[in-house]
């Protein structure tokens, strides 16, 4: 077979000139091609892999004839044109081994398969790979595909952490394999997106937290807690109708003096149309917010009212400087016992009393105080 002739750069540039839809070649040379190839042969000799290989070979290329573009011009007259022949070149053997790694750039022009690796989950994709494309939104495309939110998905190659913020520094070759890091989107399925924000913006948590709460509640009631120590009235009426206090015969007198005389004290009350359905009291104890008293009604449990107050509490103590809450209940409460160890209470103590399950059992939650950054 006879060579082609490339004793001048009008050879190539008329080729390339002919084929539709590609753009004429105004800066490459056959020597840069061949220039090209040696640094892939280099590559080999040191045993690169093939992802080394053909991210050291788009480096090169776009470095050489600045983009993209260019490089797929390349591809073109190398696949449908031959007009590159290395018949009679003394590096035919590892130059047409070589042309396999092109066909697979000239795949990854537009999109690249990667998989991402979260917990036991293998995710498969297909990203899109333009050059055109913004690095930002490829990152927001894995994020969106594997449910991480951009800003807190972390994703590793190789040892090394990319983030939005450093995406852009990462070659991308077909294959890769990331390990992510970062809290996936809660599934939003059948859940009002009304009823999300309304607790979010109550209960002053994120989106995740809120649809984990109304999974975890699913007939959770949007309440509305108020705070003041005049409420005293409707936290009563609640009190006497929740049946594990039936058998305390304390008074309404002599509640609110102990609640009057005691330092710090608070009362929450909870709300559904003006109706009370659930209340808090407590003060503070050695040095600590104690709860004293807190229930619901028994028509509204399990509709994620007391969650509410607890998290309402958590809010007021932490902005009070509480570094930690208490709370005193009977061995025989099981459902309270269960929600408050559920909800990073731990056993610290235990008043017993003449039965097993009449043993009062002291928890306690420590609280994260935040930090007030100070002006110098």
């Amino acid at each position: 077979m006879n060579s082609p002739s490339y004793s001048s750069w009008e050879n190539v540039q008329s080729v390339g000139c002919s084929i539709s839809l590609t753009p004429p070649i105004v800066m490459l040379t056959v020597n840069d091609y061949l220039d090209g190839l040696h640094c892939l042969h280099e590559a080999q000799k040191v045993n690169a892999t093939t992802e080394e290989i053909i991210s050291k070979l788009r480096l090169y290329l776009e470095d050489k004839v600045g983009g993209q573009q260019i490089l797929n011009t390349i591809l073109t007259l190398i696949k449908r044109e031959k007009v590159i022949d290395f018949s009679n070149n003394k590096e035919f053997n590892y130059c047409t081994s070589l042309l396999p790694l092109f066909m697979i750039m000239s795949d990854s022009s537009t999109s690249i398969p990667i998989s991402i690796k979260y917990g036991s989950t293998t995710y498969h994709m297909h990203l899109d790979n333009q050059a055109d494309l913004p690095k930002s939104e490829q990152f927001n495309m894995i994020a969106n595909h594997i449910h991480i939110p951009s800003d807190r998905l972390k994703l590793i190659y190789r040892g090394k952490r990319f983030t939005k913020d450093n995406w852009h520094d990462l070659p991308l070759i077909s294959n890769m394999n990331f390990l992510s890091i970062g809290e996936q989107n809660e599934d939003e399925t059948d859940i009002d997106t009304k009823d999300i924000e309304c607790i979010m913006h109550q209960m002053k948590i994120d989106r995740n937290t809120a649809i984990k709460a109304l999974k975890l509640y699913p007939n959770m009631s949007l309440i509305d807690i108020r705070e003041n120590l005049s409420l005293f009235d409707d936290a009563f009426s609640i009190h006497r109708q929740i049946p594990e206090f039936q058998i305390d015969s304390t008074t309404a007198k002599q509640l609110i003096e102990r609640i009057n005389n005691a330092k710090h004290p608070l009362i929450l009350v909870a709300y559904i149309d003006d109706r009370p359905v659930g209340y808090l009291m407590g003060h503070e104890r050695y040095s600590s917010f104690y709860i004293w008293l807190v229930g619901v009604h028994p028509k509204h449990r399990r509709q994620g009212i007391l969650v509410q107050l607890m998290n309402r509490l958590e809010q007021w103590a932490m902005k009070e400087n509480y570094s930690s809450l208490l709370v005193k209940t009977r061995n025989s409460f099981k459902s309270m016992l269960l929600f408050l160890i559920s909800h990073e209470f731990k056993l610290i103590d235990m008043d017993k009393r003449q039965s097993v399950g009449t043993h009062r059992l002291i928890l306690e939650k420590k609280l994260i105080i935040p930090q007030q950054s100070s002006s110098i």
